[in-house]
């Protein structure tokens, strides 16, 4: 960055059309609008759309540098999209679990390229996002993708946050919480909540200590 020009920030933003729009924050320039692609099923024919809804659930850059910065988007159904913004085109495309909807997107705050989709029935996708440009042509290796399945039978809703230890996430359901060591695919422990307490609603942050 040069420090004698003013920084510049893009922001993105989406709508419950699935319209993405990128610009420049202090400028109130638009850069791109992206228009989210039909979905392929495995016979590979557009999915007809027009009765579902295509709204976007999710946003997040990805990437080291501006220049390989890629806009990766959680949409209604559980599509995710990984999109070049610059280019204004998809980059990598998935419908990750076409029978359960996909609802939430969080990112690692210490790797960009390592993100986390989940919905409220206890699946949970760990995406590892390539921002290697030569693998642009192979787009099927862009994106790696593991699953896991948490038990959330007694529990209305999941949400999770990357804490600040390596490869933790931060489970929580109803009446626990749970680290989950995305590398080797295992909780680490877990807490129940006193009955005496209030359920939990959501899971906003977690600190330096894994609090």
């Amino acid at each position: 960055q040069d420090i004698t020009q003013p920084r510049k920030t893009i922001v993105a933003s989406g709508d419950t059309m699935g319209t993405l729009v990128t610009w420049v924050l202090h400028e109130s320039l638009v850069l791109t609008v992206l228009n989210k692609p039909a979905r392929q099923e495995s016979g590979g024919s557009p999915r007809d759309e027009q009765a579902a809804s295509q709204a976007v659930r999710g946003t997040c850059w990805t990437g080291s540098d501006l220049s390989s910065k890629l806009l990766v988007a959680l949409y209604d159904g559980g599509e995710v999209v990984v999109w070049d913004y610059l280019k204004g085109q998809p980059v990598w495309q998935s419908c990750l679990n076409p029978k359960q909807n996909l609802t939430h997107l969080v990112q690692c705050p210490f790797d960009s390229t390592c993100l986390c989709v989940t919905n409220d029935e206890g699946l949970v996708y760990v995406l590892y996002v390539s921002d290697d440009a030569a693998s642009a042509e192979g787009a099927s290796e862009r994106v790696r993708t593991v699953e896991y399945k948490i038990s959330a039978t007694d529990s209305k809703f999941l949400r999770c946050e990357f804490g600040m230890a390596e490869n933790m996430l931060h489970i929580a359901l109803e009446r626990t919480l749970i680290a989950f060591d995305i590398e080797y695919g295992i909780p680490l422990g877990s807490y129940a909540l006193p009955k005496s307490i209030a359920a939990f609603h959501d899971i906003l942050c977690v600190d330096s200590a894994g609090n």
